[in-house]
């Protein structure tokens, strides 16, 4: 089989077995495994080491999934696969975030 084929095989099986679920799980995840590479592990992968970073890594995961989750699922129902997960990950992350935000910085005034 030609090299040429495999990209087009992986595109149709990523299109035809579309799960929002997963698709949130996994991009969630990789973000929060994103910020965490910058700000926990200054830029390496130690923070890994600490369970206290896995706690906070699973909160943070928490807080994303369901945002990125109702976007992929509801908002965008009539795109492609592709273009669900590249758009509700830039607006889930965006979103959750700014609800982390607003929940860490509610009690300080000024």
């Amino acid at each position: 089989m030609p090299l040429a084929i495999y990209p087009m095989m992986i595109y149709r099986a990523s299109v035809c077995n579309f799960n929002p679920v997963v698709a949130a799980l996994i991009s969630s995840a990789i973000v929060t495994m994103i910020l965490f590479f910058m700000d926990e592990g200054y830029y390496d992968f130690r923070w890994m080491k600490s369970a206290g970073n896995w706690i906070a890594f699973i909160i943070y995961v928490a807080a994303l999934f369901p945002v990125q989750w109702v976007l992929l699922k509801f908002l965008f129902r009539s795109d492609s696969a592709i273009s669900k997960i590249f758009f509700g990950s830039i607006i889930g992350v965006v979103i959750a975030l700014i609800l982390i935000c607003g929940v860490i910085f509610r009690g300080w005034e000024g």
